[in-house]
């Protein structure tokens, strides 16, 4: 991206009375210096972002909150399954 000379802006003392202000330039836009992209580890439904926009973060800190119930119902089924597999490893096979 080719960079461009800045455009001169000049400042009045403003008056107290009614003039018309008439204003030429160009359109543009403007994009950040730096930016970032974040990724979440996982899927998920988000429950809350714990940032506003512009705000200086550093490592580590929590920026959104996916709801855990899923991850949660995940956990409760695998320790079921893990309960019931060290069950039937304890009892003796009757043949």
């Amino acid at each position: 991206m080719a960079r461009t000379a800045p455009i001169p802006v000049t400042v009045e003392q403003g008056c107290g009375q009614r003039s018309a202000a008439y204003l030429s330039g160009r359109c543009g836009t403007v994009q950040a210096y730096n930016t970032v992209t974040v990724l979440a580890r996982v899927d998920g439904q988000v429950e809350s972002v714990d940032f506003r926009e512009g705000q200086n973060v550093k490592a580590g800190d929590r920026l959104a909150q996916i709801d855990p119930r899923p991850f949660q119902a995940a956990l409760d089924n695998a320790l079921a399954n893990l309960a019931k597999d060290e069950a039937t490893l304890a009892t003796p096979n009757a043949t």
